[in-house]
């Protein structure tokens, strides 16, 4: 199992100020790696959110995996690695079609422009 930071506060990343956004990733994770003993490279964004600006300093803090709640596949060789949610109401068959559900045609292409466009606003 893995440790990571999910921010200092569990505030949204894309809205801060750089103070604001460097004691959510910096200071947050210094303050886990002190207590960890140990690096910490991974983190979550809180409520899924990131932008660019967010994306560029969790790249310059450090992190070498960056967890969100786009949903989807998750391949280990990509810096931002999409969560999918599993709620009370999923039976099985809900939770297999989640967690093995790779978009193929149009559907990969919309997913990956979306993606995409949400990394460079």
């Amino acid at each position: 199992m893995g440790i990571g930071t999910h921010g200092m506060r569990h505030r949204r990343w894309t809205g801060l100020n750089a103070e604001d956004l460097r004691e959510e990733l910096v200071e947050a994770k210094d303050k886990l790696e002190q207590i960890m003993g140990m690096p910490i490279d991974e983190a979550a964004c809180p409520f899924g959110g990131y932008d660019r600006r967010v994306l560029t300093a969790l790249r310059n803090a450090g992190y070498a995996r960056i967890y969100t709640s786009d949903e989807g596949p998750a391949p280990e060789d990509v810096l931002i690695q999409p969560r999918n949610t599993i709620r009370r109401k999923h039976d099985l068959a809900d939770i297999k079609r989640i967690t093995s559900d790779t978009p193929c045609g149009i559907r990969k292409i919309v997913r990956d422009v979306k993606l995409k466009l949400k990394q460079l606003r």
